[in-house]
């Protein structure tokens, strides 16, 4: 287990980008900054990856998370949210 593990399991149980607790994992293609992070009851950890209407799941994240599926047995799962903008998209009577 890497030192940004060990100091994720010493702090919390849940981390997330949003509120500025984000777990940042090394990889040889880069730092990857997943968005929600949580201990399950076997001792690893679940990673979340959102994405909100067109946002995309880019080929470097993907490569970054099967090598810390392989690495860790942390898988990423991928959740997708479509939303409307009511600027861009007013609904009238």
């Amino acid at each position: 287990m890497t030192a940004t593990f060990e100091r994720f399991y010493k702090r919390s149980d849940i981390y997330s980008e949003t509120y500025g607790n984000g777990l940042k994992l090394w990889t040889p293609y880069g730092v990857r900054e997943v968005d929600i992070a949580i201990k399950n009851a076997s001792g690893g950890v679940d990673l979340y990856e959102g994405k909100v209407n067109k946002s995309n799941y880019t080929k470097v994240q993907k490569r970054k998370d099967a090598w810390i599926e392989k690495e860790y047995g942390f898988k990423t799962t991928v959740i997708k949210r479509q939303t409307e903008c009511p600027i861009c998209k007013p609904k009238f009577p």
